[in-house]
């Protein structure tokens, strides 16, 4: 525990220290919280909910509003991984599972570090869900009473709100309460009365009903959006086939490790240069060990009898991660299936059944053949090894990996802080911009939305604006100034449209941004591109 503590202080103040737009929304949106604006989910983004605002609401109010502040969260809940991990495995499989299981959410691959950290989507909140959900099933007992009561009724509140955090708990949410169903239906054969179980599956459907409460009613009052969102696939079964190899050959290997994680995935093939390993190498290293772990595993099974616990938690954790890999070869645009591995975060679920089957059936709770003591120490070694690579890793992250633009002309670096910019745009009096989405909210959440922003894209037409009322602002403000990142063809395009119209400005260069202020007339972008407004 004190070495995660460590390597996620050392995280939050080195590598990962920069707050992003993603992660800036959310720190916006907790300042609404604190000025009566509930949400139900994220601004324009139901796929995501709103505990983590919340939950970032008392950390403002207990802190203050800090960056610091904001990634508490989900730097808490990825501690919060670690005796929950160890529960899980020692439940499931033998005490030493559980303690190497503890281990390697402690010092996790980077991936895992890096979204445990990461304020905006409720990755590690969903694992931690996963895991208690999964310790809870793998305890209920066929006798009844109120504290199997409470169990079960606690799965479905815990499934449910994984489930309106982040729809990746969806995979998972099925086959645990598949499990649990199916054991009710195996005890109710075996002579337990039917009212228990009538009242177990009630409970369980309350549970469920006030986890989900948040989204079921966001979905009421807006035509159901989600379950819309949701039965858009991105990819046909016919395509799925041609997705296998960029899972296998990128995204798999940075799930555990072998490539380096980024804070956005359009930014991963930016920096495979920085890889510590090839892709091939990295590719062929997960795939032999992915071979290997489940062949033995295969071979344990039929060979000798597993317990009921272990043979349940294999189910519950390999099911639950095949479906999420299926889900996500399904729903992901087909042209990141290699850059998107932060969906797959739940697979990190399969960690104890990957240790019991390493770490042989003398330690998973079954008998073994003598011997075996030394080769079991041999493979503890190894496993400590691979704890040690991920701590290197982690430790040396390039703290400018996550503060890149990827520009069609190549990365421009963007400042970690917006400091010296707020500083100027104050000194000129400037409240209201367009520029950037990876700008505009980092913008308005480090100046407490003192400047309001108005989103754009790539062609200078209007963007992403996740919150209507910043929009509406700039729209309102009678000379915006135009902002951008230092070098981006964006930028230059714009320069030359101001000249092209014969339109005045004051360009400056503030700390690796470029400020278009005092502007001879209006300018707001459109659907067509800038339009200049009458003097």
């Amino acid at each position: 525990m004190a070495v995660g503590v460590l390597l996620r202080c050392w995280s939050l103040l080195g590598p990962f220290a920069v707050v992003d737009s993603d992660q800036a929304i959310v720190g916006l949106q907790a300042l609404h919280v604190w000025q009566r604006e509930w949400l139900l989910v994220d601004w324009d983004n139901p796929r995501h909910g709103a505990l983590e605002t919340y939950l970032t609401a008392l950390a403002f109010g207990a802190l203050g509003v800090s960056g610091l502040a904001l990634r508490l969260p989900p730097a808490l809940f990825s501690l919060l991984l670690i005796p929950l991990f160890h529960a899980l495995g020692r439940a499931a499989y033998s005490p030493r599972v559980g303690l190497w299981s503890a281990a390697f959410v402690a010092i996790p691959p980077p991936l895992l570090l890096r979204f445990g950290l990461f304020t905006g989507a409720g990755y590690v909140e969903v694992l931690a869900g996963i895991g208690l959900a999964a310790s809870l099933a793998l305890s209920l007992r066929a006798v009844g009473g109120s504290g199997e009561l409470l169990k079960t009724g606690a799965i479905g509140l815990v499934l449910g709100a994984s489930i309106w955090t982040n729809q990746v708990a969806l995979p998972f949410a099925v086959v645990v309460s598949a499990a649990v169903v199916l054991r009710w239906l195996l005890w109710w054969r075996s002579g337990t009365r039917g009212i228990e179980t009538f009242h177990r599956a009630l409970v369980l459907g309350l549970g469920y009903t006030l986890g989900l409460a948040p989204l079921v009613a966001y979905n009421v009052a807006n035509d159901w959006q989600l379950l819309t969102l949701l039965s858009q696939r991105r990819s046909g079964p016919g395509e799925v086939a041609s997705l296998v190899q960029p899972f296998v050959v990128t995204a798999w290997p940075t799930l555990w490790g072998l490539l380096p994680p980024t804070s956005h995935p359009k930014l991963f093939e930016a920096h495979l240069d920085a890889a510590w390993l090839r892709e091939p190498v990295a590719a062929t290293a997960t795939a032999a060990a992915a071979l290997w772990l489940g062949g033995h595993w295969l071979l344990t099974r039929l060979t000798q009898r597993p317990t009921f616990r272990a043979a349940l938690a294999d189910g519950l954790l390999i099911g639950g991660s095949a479906l999420t890999v299926v889900a996500y070869l399904l729903n992901v645009e087909s042209g990141l299936v290699a850059t998107e591995p932060r969906y797959l975060v739940p697979v990190y679920a399969l960690i104890p059944v990957a240790l019991a089957v390493y770490l042989g059936p003398d330690r998973a709770g079954s008998s073994a053949p003598s011997g075996w003591s030394s080769a079991l120490d041999w493979r503890a070694a190894l496993l400590g090894t691979l704890l040690l690579c991920y701590l290197v890793f982690s430790l040396t992250l390039d703290r400018q990996l996550y503060s890149v633009y990827a520009g069609p002309e190549g990365e421009i670096r963007l400042p970690p802080t917006t400091q010296a910019l707020r500083a100027d745009l104050a000194s000129h009096g400037v409240t209201a911009a367009y520029a950037d989405y990876w700008i505009a909210y980092q913008l308005m959440f480090e100046s407490r939305e003192a400047v309001a922003v108005s989103v754009i894209d790539e062609q200078l037409e209007p963007g992403w604006n996740r919150y209507e009322p910043y929009a509406q602002r700039v729209a309102g403000a009678p000379r915006p100034a135009w902002i951008f990142a230092a070098g981006v063809p964006e930028e230059r395009r714009f320069a030359e449209w101001l000249s092209r119209h014969g339109i005045g400005s004051e360009r400056r260069e503030i700390g690796g941004f470029v400020v278009y202020g005092a502007l001879a007339r209006p300018v707001r972008p459109t659907p067509g591109g800038p339009v200049a407004g009458p003097d």
